[in-house]
């Protein structure tokens, strides 16, 4: 199934909220979203018409397990890109954050996977002469901006 990159948004923000063990309602998506009310009933009332959530008027917002599996996968997708960023290119939480939540939308399965890869193989990189990796970039980055 495709899903539009606002629906994916929607579904995980859902995720999110519900992972924190609070009801999920209208009036929570669209507060993490930065959005209004009727979008966020639109959206919903789509990803019911998808069978990923469960949905009535006036009461919280389940996850189907379909939805929930696509939920987390989405979410693991974005937590994947926002490491890559914060750890690897060394960026800032929210711009790791932000630029996460656009890429994830648009990389390829294979970029993705590659990328993954690329983070899993960092992550378990030895240090070199005692520094790490991320170290030795930054001293880079340093001597780069001196020139």
């Amino acid at each position: 199934m495709i899903l539009s990159s606002s629906l994916e948004d929607y579904l995980e923000a859902i995720y999110d909220i519900e992972i924190t063990g609070h009801e999920v309602r209208i009036t929570d998506i669209g507060t993490k979203l930065g959005v209004e009310k009727s979008s966020v009933n639109y959206a919903v009332n789509k990803l019911c018409n998808l069978k990923l959530v469960l949905h009535e008027p006036y009461t919280d917002i389940k996850l189907t397990s379909a939805g929930r599996k696509t939920a987390k996968l989405i979410k693991n997708r974005h937590d994947i890109i926002k490491k890559f960023l914060k750890n690897v290119l060394l960026l800032s939480e929210d711009i790791s954050d932000n630029d996460a939540c656009r890429m994830e939308h648009i990389l390829s399965q294979e970029t993705f996977e590659n990328l993954s890869r690329f983070v899993d193989f960092y992550e378990n990189l030895k240090p070199i002469n005692n520094k790490d990796i991320a170290q030795l970039f930054r001293d880079t980055i340093v001597n780069c901006q001196k020139n």
